[in-house]
């Protein structure tokens, strides 16, 4: 559970790097994990 966390975390990270650059489109984030 800590690892799902940790891992929207870098997600989060990774969309607030498109703020202001996305419009009119949301910004997003996505990591891709292997299980």
């Amino acid at each position: 559970m800590a690892d799902d966390a940790r891992f929207m975390g870098r997600a989060l990270e990774l969309a607030e790097r498109g703020r202001g650059l996305t419009a009119p489109n949301p910004c997003v984030g996505a990591v891709l994990v292997r299980d």
